[in-house]
């Protein structure tokens, strides 16, 4: 789309460069200096550098002049603690160099075309593999490419798909700033209690079948005399969710190569099936009437569902939980030999607009840096995208879950988004569609059917 169709809606907003004011209640976080107590609580990173060169490149000089890079994101509030940890080690390092954080958690991506239309991008930003197409087609983007084989970018340690899922068309245009895989949550104590085997820990294991799941769902279920005590499962979600179940079943949902719908292939509608099925056939899974009411992450800390997906994230919250043991799985397989996972995380980004190139370079290459990635993960902020910080014993060795494993073992195993213009709209075309899968409304055939007449246009438009 070009810039003079941009909707005046999204030309209202302008960039705040130091909120707070008296009355301001816009929720721009600007926190260059803070993070230093964080630091000294989560103690100071160890172990060699590795994951990316930190030197500056040939023929500039990183850290000689005074620069403020504005650092943009979304994401709930703990993020600007994690962000701003991860930024002190690089200004620690380059004290003439100051990073402002911008969190801003509504409109992001509107936010992020305003800005371009502006010529106003800050100089790293974070986006999703399908933001970043569409940015990339627009021509907002920095090419990476050049600047790593100038650099001799070390990405050998990066979970190999995590590099992947950021290129467009032969070029790279992120750098991942996590490795979000999502996997199985389970209470334990229900799982013993109900004289249920408890999943497989490894992703080596292909017993952990989507029989062997609606058998264990069925045992966990408790139905009390005001309706259901506990639900066996919640397979409800996002794209990363139902995704998986698909791919897991042999199906999916866009041919990326032909830019055509599968989703009413007979794999991709019997995998539908199966979760419709779950909730409103067998109820042993929460209804989304439930769901909406108490709260996916609410009703497994309350103990109220035995398994339910989610990320490496969620253990800021779960670690709390005194009510039972937890512990964590890979999704159930069905046709396929080796399981996947829905995830993907977020990249950072620089833009041509950047009037300090070099330095937005600079604080990319730490991002993904064995130090950052380890107080991320360190601080709960995400999954690392790099094998030596999520096998590192301060991450690795986190009790609960007893088979932290599966974490690591889970960024090798990322089913992630489809690889197309407009991913946005397609996803939201799908979503309006998966509600009345959820609410058993009409059959899985009929919802594929509807999701591929719908998201048509959309890929039309790609095949010319």
């Amino acid at each position: 789309m070009p810039w003079s169709t941009v909707p005046l809606t999204m030309l209202t907003y302008r960039p705040v460069q130091r909120p707070g004011g008296r009355g301001d209640t816009r929720r721009h976080l600007v926190l260059a200096g803070a993070g230093t107590a964080l630091l000294a609580a989560c103690g100071a990173p160890g172990g060699t550098r590795g994951g990316a060169p930190e030197a500056a490149p040939a023929g500039t000089s990183i850290g000689a002049r005074d620069v403020t890079l504005q650092f943009m994101y979304a994401g709930e509030p703990t993020v600007v603690e994690t962000h701003t940890a991860m930024s002190r080690l690089f200004t620690d390092r380059y004290p003439r160099i100051k990073v402002e954080q911008v969190h801003t958690p509504s409109q992001f991506t509107d936010k992020i075309y305003n800005l371009a239309a502006g010529n106003a991008l800050p100089d790293v930003f974070w986006g999703g593999g399908s933001n970043m197409i569409d940015y990339a087609d627009r021509g907002i983007l920095q090419r990476l490419k050049p600047l790593m084989q100038r650099d001799r970018l070390d990405t050998s340690d990066l979970y190999p798909s995590s590099m992947a899922h950021y290129e467009w068309k032969g070029e790279q245009y992120g750098l991942p700033r996590d490795w979000a895989a999502r996997i199985l949550f389970y209470n334990v104590d229900a799982f013993k209690q109900a004289g249920v085997p408890r999943p497989a820990a490894s992703f080596k294991d292909q017993g952990w079948t989507w029989d062997v799941f609606l058998e264990a769902a069925r045992k966990l279920t408790q139905r009390g005399t005001d309706g259901t005590a506990r639900y066996g499962a919640d397979v409800q979600g996002g794209f990363r969710v139902w995704n998986a179940w698909l791919f897991n079943n042999g199906g999916d949902v866009i041919d990326a190569s032909q830019m055509a719908c599968r989703l009413s292939d007979p794999a991709s509608v019997d995998a539908l099936q199966f979760l419709q099925d779950a909730i409103h056939k067998h109820q042993v899974a929460v209804p989304r009437d439930v769901l909406q009411k108490e709260g996916a992450r609410s009703l497994f800390m309350n103990g109220r569902v035995a398994l339910q997906e989610g990320t490496y994230g969620y253990m800021v919250q779960y670690k709390n939980i005194q009510l039972f043991e937890w512990d964590v799985a890979y999704m159930p397989i069905r046709s396929r030999r080796t399981p996947a996972v829905g995830g993907g995380g977020v990249c950072w980004m620089t833009s041509p607009q950047s009037k300090h190139q070099d330095e937005a370079w600079a604080l990319m290459k730490h991002l993904i840096g064995f130090d950052a990635q380890l107080q991320m993960a360190r601080m709960g902020g995400g999954a690392s995208c790099l094998r030596r910080v999520m096998n590192h014993n301060d991450v690795a060795r986190q009790r609960p879950p007893e088979h932290f494993t599966i974490f690591t073992e889970a960024g090798d195993h990322v089913r992630v988004d489809p690889p197309v213009l407009r991913w946005s709209q397609i996803s939201g075309v799908l979503a309006q569609q998966m509600n009345d899968l959820w609410d058993g409304k009409r059959t899985a055939k009929d919802i594929a059917g509807a999701m591929c007449q719908g998201i048509e246009p959309f890929l039309a438009e790609q095949r010319r």
